[in-house]
């Protein structure tokens, strides 16, 4: 019977250590979620999936005129000096 309560001891254990781990868990969320909406004003994990999506093919865009540019920049020293 010793071996039965101390089972049933260990389980409360077990769940009260998940139920603390469940706390910290959603109160990381909440702290990013906050910080999501601050950020950049997405309210789901759906909105800031388009976001990142919109800001990479922002990024995409300026990478590549910045290489043209360059490629430019390039052409025109070598026809300059030779």
């Amino acid at each position: 019977m010793r071996s039965l309560e101390e089972q049933l001891l260990h389980l409360k254990s077990d769940i009260e250590k998940a139920k603390t781990e469940k706390a910290q868990l959603e109160g990381s969320l909440k702290v990013l979620q906050d910080e999501l909406k601050s950020k950049f004003s997405c309210k789901t994990e759906a909105e800031a999936k388009r976001k990142l999506a919109s800001m990479r093919k922002e990024l995409d865009n300026k990478q590549a005129e910045l290489e043209k540019r360059l490629d430019a920049f390039d052409r025109e020293h070598k026809e300059q000096h030779g």
